[in-house]
C-alpha cells in the first residue's frame, strides 16, 4: 500500500512536498484500498476517488506541532497520518489546511472547518466544539535553562507562584494557568516562547515533551547542553480530534471517524504509528 504520508503533499517524480500554510490537501482511498490524493495549492483541491466515484470530503485545519503535526514534515506528521487513515477507512476524503492554532479554533467556531487536531477539551472549547474518541496521550513538562535553574522540579502548579512562565496562543494550558492565577508571558507561537526562554526573559516554558525538544534542537544547536525539562509533567492527557458543533452533519462524520480509529486500534495500526513517533496509545 502506498504510504499515507505521500498524500499530504504534491507527488512529482516520486517526490512530495508538505502543504504550505493555507494549502489544501485532499486524501481518499481507491476501491483496492490504495491511498490517493493531491494538493492544488490554495484553489480548493481535487477530490480523491473510491471505485471511480467522488468521495465525501471533510475540511480539517491544523497548526504546527512537530513531530505530531507539521506543514514542514513529509506526510505532515504521524498524527496527521492516523487521522487521514481513520477517515479513509470510512471512505471520507480530507481537505487539510494549515493555519495558526488560534485561527483553527475560530474556523471551528464559525463552522468554516469541521475539525482540528490534536486538541484536548477545555471549558472554552466546549462552547463551540465536541471531541472524538482519544487518539494518543501527550505528556507536557516545563523547560528551563540549566545554568539558571539546574535541577528544577515542582509539586503543584500553585507552587510556581513567583516564577515567570511563558505560554503560546492557542494552547490549553493558558486556561489551566489562569485558573491557578499564574501570570503568563504569552507569545504568538512556541518558537517565540522558546526564544524568550533562551534569553532569560522567562524562567519556565511549557510544552509537550517531544514537541519541546524538537523545537529547541531546531532553534538552538546546543539545546541539549543549555536546556532541561522538569521531571514532573504538569499535564498527562489524551488528545482528540476537535470538531465544530456548527458544521453540517458533524455527528455523523465523527461517528465515521471514530469507527475508523477503532479499526486502526483493533488491527494494531494505531499502536505501530504512534510507536514510530514515540507517542503513547490511549
Amino acid at each position: 500500500m502506498l504510504l499515507l504520508w505521500l498524500l499530504a503533499g504534491v507527488a512529482e517524480g516520486g517526490l512530495c512536498r508538505s502543504a504550505a500554510a493555507g494549502d489544501t490537501v485532499v486524501a481518499g482511498t481507491t476501491a483496492a484500498g490504495a491511498v490517493t490524493g493531491q494538493s492544488d495549492g490554495n484553489t480548493g483541491g481535487s477530490i480523491g476517488g473510491q471505485a471511480g466515484r467522488q468521495l465525501a470530503t471533510v475540511t480539517l485545519v491544523a497548526g504546527e506541532w512537530a513531530p505530531y503535526v507539521s506543514e514542514h514534515m513529509q506526510g505532515n506528521g504521524r498524527i496527521t497520518e492516523v487521522v487521514l487513515r481513520a477517515f479513509a477507512h470510512s471512505g471520507i476524503a480530507v481537505e487539510l489546511k494549515f493555519f495558526p492554532w488560534k485561527r483553527c479554533e475560530r474556523m471551528l467556531e464559525t463552522g468554516e472547518a469541521f475539525g482540528s487536531f490534536p486538541y484536548v477539551p477545555t471549558p472554552f472549547r466546549s462552547r463551540f466544539a465536541e471531541f472524538s474518541d482519544p487518539i494518543f496521550i501527550a505528556n507536557s513538562h516545563f523547560f528551563f535553562l540549566k545554568d539558571r535553574m539546574d535541577g528544577f522540579d515542582y509539586t503543584t502548579l500553585q507552587a510556581l507562584q513567583g516564577y515567570t512562565i511563558a505560554g503560546a496562543l492557542g494552547f490549553n494550558y493558558l486556561e489551566w494557568f489562569a485558573y491557578d492565577n499564574l501570570p503568563v508571558d504569552v507569545s504568538p507561537d512556541e518558537d517565540s516562547m522558546f526564544r524568550k526562554l533562551a534569553t532569560g526573559r522567562v524562567q519556565l516554558a511549557p510544552a509537550e515533551e517531544r514537541v519541546g525538544w524538537m523545537s529547541l534542537r531546531r532553534l538552538f544547536p546546543d539545546a541539549n547542553e543549555r536546556f532541561a525539562m522538569s521531571r514532573t509533567p504538569f499535564r498527562s492527557e489524551p488528545n482528540f480530534l476537535m470538531y465544530s458543533k456548527a458544521y453540517p452533519g458533524g455527528k455523523e462524520l465523527i461517528a465515521q471517524f471514530n469507527e475508523g480509529l477503532r479499526h486502526l486500534r483493533e488491527t494494531g495500526e494505531l499502536e505501530r504509528l504512534l510507536q514510530e513517533t514515540g507517542a503513547e496509545a490511549p
